[in-house]
């Protein structure tokens, strides 16, 4: 059975009308009744893809950072019993990013862009390593699979790179 890729991938330009529906206001919903897709696979995209483009200087967002009624404290901690987490609407929920919004150079707390050429860059990128292989000689390959893994077994090389031990290299590396 043969199966295309046409529902699998953001292309290029979806992603371009993922960055535009961003910076519209779009809803995720709106922005998944436009592609085609489910909303949850926009909300993955933004979020994988988005990048930190400010980064708040007080180290914890608190809504009353800098008035905080605590006069004591000259920190603001997690411990603080004032303490109140700092949700926005728009970069924690939907859109995602803060593309577009209107209180982007007022705001003081962390700020996530997306950018659709960017995202497809990192895309392209992970696809191409996806499908590069282990780079490993065959006596590394032996020393892995005689230390303590089995064949067959899922070997992790790095922090993101999984190896599967063919079956058919079992006669050959031992």
């Amino acid at each position: 059975m043969a199966t295309s890729n046409k529902n699998l991938h953001l292309t290029d330009d979806e992603r371009k009308i993922i960055q535009r529906g961003i910076e519209n206001n779009s809803s995720k919903k709106s922005i998944a009744d436009t592609l085609g897709k489910d909303k949850s696979t926009i909300g993955k995209e933004i979020k994988n893809h988005r990048t930190l483009s400010y980064k708040s200087k007080y180290p914890v967002e608190c809504v009353d950072t800098g008035k905080c009624p605590n006069k004591y404290s000259h920190h603001c901690s997690m411990d603080c019993p004032a303490f109140k987490p700092f949700i926005c609407k728009r970069r924690d929920r939907s859109p995602g990013a803060c593309n577009g919004c209107e209180r982007y150079k007022r705001c003081r707390f962390d700020k996530y862009m997306y950018d659709a050429s960017a995202a497809q860059k990192e895309y392209a990128e992970l696809l191409c390593d996806a499908r590069a292989g282990v780079n490993a000689t065959v006596n590394e390959i032996r020393t892995i699979q005689r230390s303590k893994y089995l064949t067959g077994h899922c070997i992790r090389i790095s922090k993101t790179v999984y190896f599967r031990m063919p079956a058919f290299l079992s006669p050959i590396l031992t």
